[in-house]
């Protein structure tokens, strides 16, 4: 009697062992079909960030379209593909289930010109190449002269020059909203820099270290200078050194 008992609950676990396995295939199979199916096919894609960058241009830098299947994107290769754009700093791209793919864009900002060539490239903050400029009417940023560039530049690299670094260090130090108070800012071959504001103004800077500290000083007798009587007789401002301005007069 005890040796059918056990045939009994031998047979029975195999019957279960086989319903077990049917079951988990079948819920593969279900899965598949309902991943692929058109419940998870993209109906929104949505960019955010973006001012320069055209959105058509991000979806086709993306290669991703209404209709795909949201599950299956290669998020990391949509990333990878969309920062080939050099307008480009930083991007997150995120599922929103159902049918919603989330773009996210962080665009490098524009802060000065750089001449090279027969034109001029617009730089970030940092010294990223962003595009290419062909006339300065074309862009309301500070020109940049005198820095020595590469030859041969690429969109979305780094800019390595003498005296570039030096430049671009006075432009992250300007109060916001200021920038333009500056139409140009020379690299002299000793790095030593000079600046011009919009109202022809010459300003000696010396060096780029405690660049913040001197253009403070600066702005503190800018406006001043320019409600004076002297204003158009003014030679250069002076801040070569450390202390309050020196104006020096025709």
């Amino acid at each position: 009697m005890s040796v059918k008992v056990v045939r009994k609950v031998r047979n029975s676990t195999s019957s279960l062992f086989l319903q077990g396995s049917l079951f988990f295939l079948l819920l593969l199979v279900a899965i598949f079909f309902f991943i692929n199916s058109s419940f998870f096919s993209i109906r929104e894609i949505t960019i955010n960030g973006t001012k320069e960058l055209q959105k058509a241009t991000v979806l086709d830098l993306a290669g991703v379209s209404v209709g795909e299947n949201l599950i299956k994107l290669d998020i990391g290769q949509i990333k990878a593909q969309v920062e080939l754009s050099s307008m480009v700093e930083f991007i997150t791209v995120e599922r929103k289930l159902p049918d919603q793919l989330i773009i996210n864009i962080r665009e490098r900002q524009g802060a000065a010109l750089v001449s090279y060539r027969d034109g001029f490239i617009l730089l970030d903050e940092q010294g990223y190449y962003i595009r290419l400029v062909n006339r300065l009417t074309d862009s309301n940023y500070p020109l940049i002269n005198g820095a020595q560039l590469p030859i041969d530049l690429v969109p979305g690299t780094k800019v390595e020059g003498k005296g570039l670094k030096e430049a671009l260090n006075i432009v992250s130090h300007v109060p916001p909203g200021k920038l333009l108070t500056f139409t140009e800012i020379h690299v002299k071959p000793d790095n030593n820099l000079e600046l011009y504001t919009e109202e022809g103004i010459r300003v000696l800077v010396g060096d780029s270290s405690n660049i913040g500290r001197k253009l403070q000083w600066f702005f503190e007798i800018y406006r001043q200078l320019l409600k004076g009587t002297n204003k158009d007789n003014i030679e250069y401002v002076d801040l070569s050194f450390d202390g309050p301005p020196i104006v020096k007069y025709r």
